[in-house]
């Protein structure tokens, strides 16, 4: 099975979902796993750890895996506030 590797941005809100929506989409009509690269991040809000969690959550119904690379502080602290972090298997990241 492909590996697809997405960096994320350094910043994500409101105002990027549409444009982060647009990569992670075509990602969940391939039979891939992917690696979610958050190590950059520096600052996410909710709007964008909710599409995320479920792009996440689509990719495991479809039987393809997510990976976190290196997850920044800021990101896991983000995930965390919000109780979201074992649903996206941050428990389990790579650190």
């Amino acid at each position: 099975m492909k590996n697809e590797i997405i960096h994320l941005n350094k910043t994500s809100d409101i105002s990027d979902v549409n444009e982060l929506f647009k990569v992670l989409k075509p990602v969940l009509e391939k039979d891939t796993s992917v690696t979610l690269d958050a190590s950059n991040i520096t600052s996410i809000d909710t709007t964008s750890m909710q599409l995320l969690l479920s792009f996440s959550q689509k990719m495991q119904l479809n039987g393809n895996k997510v990976k976190w690379q290196k997850p920044s502080d800021a990101f896991c602290r983000a995930a965390k506030l919000i109780g979201i972090e074992s649903h996206l298997g941050l428990d389990t990241a790579s650190l």
